[in-house]
């Protein structure tokens, strides 16, 4: 989708949704609904997913408070960061600023009825992030590798 200036949008039309946690599948009904809403009553509605957006003034203690936060505050204050898994896990990072950037670009476009991810499209594994991080802060990150074990001993006494 091209903005006014002609420069590319950060939007990328729907992608699977995996209904596993209740979480996903919320969210999938209400975009449905505002969708559809918008469909009955001819209002141009959209729905919009945030990838992982960063930047100034997130509160690194908020439940909801994204991964680049949290390392931030870490290698300020020198306390050590938990790492799940191996970290090679990958994750679009998008600046707070594009993110009003897309939205303003949604408004002023004709886009109507439809779901728009706003994500960058690129994606960084977070042991990148966090080398990146590193190398601006000029420190190392004190990391905690944690692993994911998950307890199966009851599935073992009933299969």
């Amino acid at each position: 989708m091209k903005g006014k200036r002609g420069s590319e949008c950060l939007l990328k039309s729907v992608s699977n949704i995996d209904f596993n946690p209740p979480y996903a599948i919320d969210k999938f009904a209400t975009e449905r609904f505002v969708i559809n809403y918008g469909r009955l009553y001819d209002i141009p509605t959209v729905a919009t997913r945030f990838f992982n957006v960063y930047g100034p003034k997130q509160n690194p203690q908020s439940p909801y408070s994204g991964v680049l936060s949290i390392i931030t505050e870490c290698l300020r204050h020198n306390q050590p960061f938990t790492l799940y898994g191996d970290g090679k896990q990958e994750r679009d990072f998008i600046y707070v600023a594009d993110v009003v950037k897309a939205l303003i670009l949604l408004l002023q476009s004709d886009a109507k009825h439809n779901v728009y991810n706003v994500a960058t499209g690129k994606t960084n594994s977070l042991l990148e992030v966090i080398h990146k991080m590193e190398a601006v802060a000029g420190k190392s990150l004190r990391s905690c590798p944690r692993s994911m074990i998950f307890d199966i001993l009851l599935c073992k006494k009933r299969v």
